[in-house]
Formats: structure tokens, sequence, C-alpha cells
């Protein structure tokens, strides 16, 4: 049976926040299950916690908050459609 995928859009990632505690937490939780993680942040100063927990890590400035406009928008469902083809 084929693992479940799941994409994770976040802001940037970092050690004095919260949601990336809670979210790292989550991850560790659930590594040993069969779901492949993607994980799309514009980075952060704890990124590097979380590559052995995801498939594969997307790192660019566009998926960061304060970035967010309709050009970018547009990039992110180019980006969800070309992810889902290639590892579909």
């Amino acid at each position: 049976m084929k693992n479940k995928r799941i994409l994770i859009l976040t802001d940037k990632i970092n050690y004095n926040d919260g949601v990336t505690t809670y979210l790292h937490n989550f991850l560790s939780a659930a590594n040993n299950k069969k779901i492949d993680f993607y994980l799309c942040s514009p980075g952060g100063d704890r990124i590097k916690d979380f590559k052995p927990l995801v498939s594969e890590l997307f790192i660019s400035k566009r998926f960061e908050y304060d970035q967010r406009n309709y050009i970018n928008s547009l990039f992110y469902i180019v980006f969800v459609l070309i992810i889902s083809n290639l590892y579909g």
C-alpha cells in the first residue's frame, strides 16, 4: 500500500516559536507511521531539526507570510501541482 502524503505550508521555523515546537513534536511522533511529509517554509534558524523528519524540505522566500500576493498564490498552486505529479 502506498504511503499517504501530507504537504505542510508554514512560515519561518524558529526556536522561539510555539507553532514550530508543536509541528516538530507532531512530526517526531508521526515519523514511524506510513506517511510522507513534505514541508514548505521560507527557512528559519531551526530548519535543520526538520530535515530528518520529512521526506522533502522546500525552502523559498515565497512561503513567507509577508510575501503573500496574487503572483505568489499562483506560484503555490503551480508548486502543489508539480509536487503532486512528481511524488504522486
